[in-house]
């Protein structure tokens, strides 16, 4: 604008015409605002569908502390209706889905498992048949002695004859202790998720007992304050009782 009132000048002087390189430079910041107006409206839409969702989200939650209340509410008036407790019912259901997929992934893990082993069991079977004296393990491979054997002879000088065998030996021996690694670091992987499972289920149950407890419903034994509270809860409710029930006509 400072640009434009220099060249256009006063109403006096009268008006100045642009050259052509900073009528190309008006242009190109005329571009650029436009690109940037496109993107704020970009934002603002986006910011307007947030906002949709927060307030559904907060519908959502008043709901829930309506039902809450009610609840709570019944439980004071000691009333005989069986009250279901929703939240703990989607907590339980959430939680027991979990440790189903867990669950799924142990059973996809063992019976990959066992596939192996059988495979294995059936090149002993077959290496028994054949007649082959230098199979020492169910997998076809060095047993752990063995291994230990060709360690000390490496050591002392000695050693190991390259043979077909002993080619096929130590390759199997590889190809068994990478297994293994995969086994244990799937076994680890499993462990942690159900550690991470049974500690977001322990945090959820923390916090609705604290919950319970601040609203005076629960209390941990030895708990003076929750006590009081939940005595002094009780005589108004029985007050409140009181003062609603009709009086007797005495004859």
């Amino acid at each position: 604008m400072t640009i434009t009132k220099q060249r256009l000048g006063d109403e006096e002087v009268g008006t100045r015409h642009f050259p052509a390189h900073e009528r190309e430079d008006l242009v190109r910041q005329l571009e650029r605002a436009g690109e940037q107006n496109e993107v704020l409206e970009h934002s603002v839409k986006s910011l307007t569908d947030e906002l949709q969702d927060v307030r559904a989200e907060r519908d959502v939650f008043q709901q829930k502390a309506h039902r809450l209340n009610a609840e709570i509410n019944h439980i004071l008036g000691n009333d005989e209706i069986l009250i279901l407790d929703v939240d703990a019912l989607c907590m339980e259901n959430r939680y027991l889905h979990e440790r189903f997929c867990q669950l799924q992934e142990e059973i996809h893990l063992l019976k990959s498992n066992l596939v192996k082993y059988k495979s294995a069991l059936d090149c002993r079977k077959t290496s028994k048949i054949c007649g082959k004296p230098n199979s020492s393990a169910l997998t076809g491979v060095l047993s752990a002695k063995q291994v230990k054997e060709l360690l000390l002879s490496e050591e002392n000088g000695c050693s190991l004859p390259v043979t077909p065998q002993s080619i096929s030996d130590l390759k199997s021996l590889a190809t068994a202790l990478l297994e293994t690694i995969h086994e244990k670091n799937m076994v680890i992987q499993h462990q942690r998720q159900i550690n991470k499972i049974l500690g977001n289920r322990v945090a959820e149950l923390e916090k609705k007992l604290k919950s319970l407890e601040m609203s005076g419903l629960w209390s941990l034994p030895g708990d003076e304050v929750s006590e009081e509270i939940a005595v002094d809860q009780q005589s108004s409710t029985e007050i409140s009782i009181q003062e609603s029930e009709p009086p007797r006509c005495v004859r």
